[in-house]
């Protein structure tokens, strides 16, 4: 006598309800006319490389342009797909958000969505929606960026240091820089931006940066009010900056002031980590543009 068994295979489902009105799902939800009738999907969100090809005149589309890899930014997309699903419900819609798979990319904009519609943490959030398809799993670098979201309060704060670092390691290549500035001044017109003091060329005191601007380790300024203004164990008298639109394009290592065409520092971008005895400076990554000391100064 032969006994038989039987698998039974619970297959991932094209699509999953997570919350009022949102579903999370994969190319197949996005592509399917079946699929999207009978859930009433009225607004699709692709989170993908490439916009997709089968579209309906039933269904508005959105496109945010992404790949499934840890250097790829999202956060600076959280709140325009926000506004694309949070627009949606408000006019009584079905919204569906998708990527390839249904796993990291959609996962990661949907709980970046209910994070800030709940005020959840980010482990709460990815819990909740994971209990609704549990497939999901945003990759290690979305992952740092809801928890970065989370550390902001579920907005953009242009003010906050550490995400404009974030905004420098994550979008600025020698190549993107005006990529990375566009995304830049797309998040600080979401707050008021806190500038702070203005620098200026010490030749002709054209205004150059501000003090958002400047890249440093944020030395705790208890540590420096110890010390004088040229200790160089603390500051080397050396300002790092973000790239300004004035700076572009950077086609050689000087930086030179626009109006008087004075050189007033230089920027590197071998992408090395840089060797400073000062500790506002040392092990600084990435492209950097060094302001030499007494070549600026402060704008009253």
């Amino acid at each position: 006598m032969t006994s038989q068994m039987t698998i039974s295979l619970d297959l991932p489902k094209p699509l999953n309800l997570i919350d009022d009105k949102l579903f999370l799902g994969n190319i197949q939800s996005a592509t399917s006319c079946d699929i999207l009738t009978e859930h009433k999907i009225k607004r699709v969100l692709s989170v993908i490389e490439l916009p997709i090809e089968t579209k309906y005149p039933f269904i508005e589309y959105f496109h945010v342009i992404a790949e499934d890899v840890e250097e790829q930014d999202l956060l600076t997309h959280f709140e325009e797909t926000r506004q694309v699903i949070a627009d949606g419900h408000r006019k009584g819609h079905n919204v569906l958000v998708h990527c390839m798979a249904g796993i990291s990319r959609s996962s990661t904009v949907v709980t970046a969505f209910l994070m800030n519609k709940y005020g959840k943490s980010y482990s709460d959030t990815i819990d909740m929606v994971r209990t609704k398809r549990s497939q999901i799993y945003p990759n290690e670098g979305f992952r740092k960026q809801l928890k970065l979201y989370e550390e902001m309060r579920f907005t953009l704060n242009a003010n906050y240091k550490k995400f404009r670092r974030y905004l420098m390691s994550q979008l600025m290549t020698i190549e993107n820089i005006e990529k990375y500035i566009k995304r830049r001044d797309y998040v600080e017109s979401l707050v008021k931006v806190q500038r702070g003091q203005q620098y200026g060329c010490a030749k002709c005191q054209f205004k150059l940066f501000d003090e958002i601007n400047v890249v440093d380790n944020e030395v705790p300024n208890k540590q420096l009010a110890k010390k004088s203004f040229a200790d160089t164990n603390q500051w080397c008298g050396n300002l790092f900056v973000e790239p300004q639109k004035w700076m572009l394009p950077l086609k050689n290592d000087r930086v030179n002031c626009p109006k008087c065409r004075q050189t007033i520092g230089s920027y590197n971008n071998s992408f090395v980590s840089y060797d400073c005895k000062c500790l506002k400076h040392n092990g600084l990554f990435g492209i950097q543009i060094k302001v030499s000391k007494d070549l600026f100064k402060l704008v009253v």
